[in-house]
């Protein structure tokens, strides 16, 4: 009698192969996808922890008697671009935060300027909010901190980041300003601000500048101190008035 296999024996026998293979295919992608994702946390979280710590450095060295300035704004923008194609835009806050800062500032682009006192800007870069050619969604805005010394009696010129203003002179022009023109003291008014763009190659080595890529919105949210309720029953911890999370 000879010994062998049925072709029905040789069927199952392939078809439990072809199992195996396949769910050891889709084990071995669900693996790969889950490296992948743990390797974007980590570099979120890498990202996010030296946001964190230059925030905590200079809100450290904050100036008091200066002017801490949060604009919330909404913008009306597509995500991605299947978004676009839908139609489909959404709501993006593009908050931005200034304030002084005292500390030892070098100028990143003239040798030798440095200054005691900056203003510091964090918020998107212009070539992600105003811009809609070279970045048209969201989902490519990057974030950025900007810092502009002051630098009272040095004239520079060209592509700097240094304005001949004293920390005093720089409070009075944005003071006698009114609410519209504030915003241009703190951004953009030649020949205060040459405004960020971290898409322009003589920014692109800058450190102090690009933070983070791939920022589609930043939400600030801040209180005064004002309690808009009563404390719960046997309690009398009042209820804080929160705003900016809500457009």
């Amino acid at each position: 009698m000879r010994k062998g296999f049925t072709i029905i024996e040789l069927l199952v026998a392939v078809g439990v192969l072809g199992l195996l293979v396949a769910f050891s295919g889709y084990i071995f992608e669900v693996s790969i996808d889950s490296q992948r994702t743990a390797g974007a946390n980590t570099e979120i979280m890498d990202k996010l922890r030296v946001i964190c710590d230059q925030l905590n450095a200079d809100f450290g060295e904050i100036r008091t008697d200066g002017y801490l300035v949060l604009q919330s704004r909404v913008s009306d923008r597509y995500e991605y671009k299947e978004d676009e194609l839908n139609n489909e835009p959404n709501l993006f806050h593009d908050d931005k935060l200034y304030y002084f800062s005292t500390g030892d500032y070098q100028s990143w682009f003239d040798e030798g300027v440095e200054s005691n006192t900056a203003r510091i800007y964090f918020g998107h870069d212009s070539s992600s909010i105003y811009d809609n050619t070279l970045r048209p969604y969201v989902s490519e805005w990057s974030l950025a901190r900007d810092v502009l010394l002051l630098t009272p009696g040095i004239i520079v010129t060209g592509l700097d980041d240094c304005i001949d203003l004293s920390f005093t002179k720089f409070k009075k022009d944005v003071l006698k300003n009114n609410l519209d023109d504030v915003w241009g003291m703190f951004e953009d008014n030649p020949p205060l601000r040459v405004r960020i763009d971290i898409a322009n190659p003589s920014y692109a080595d800058d450190v102090r500048r690009l933070m983070c890529e791939n920022v589609g919105e930043i939400k600030i949210e801040w209180t005064d101190g004002t309690a808009y309720e009563e404390p719960p029953t046997g309690s009398n911890i009042y209820m804080l008035a929160w705003f900016g999370f809500d457009m």
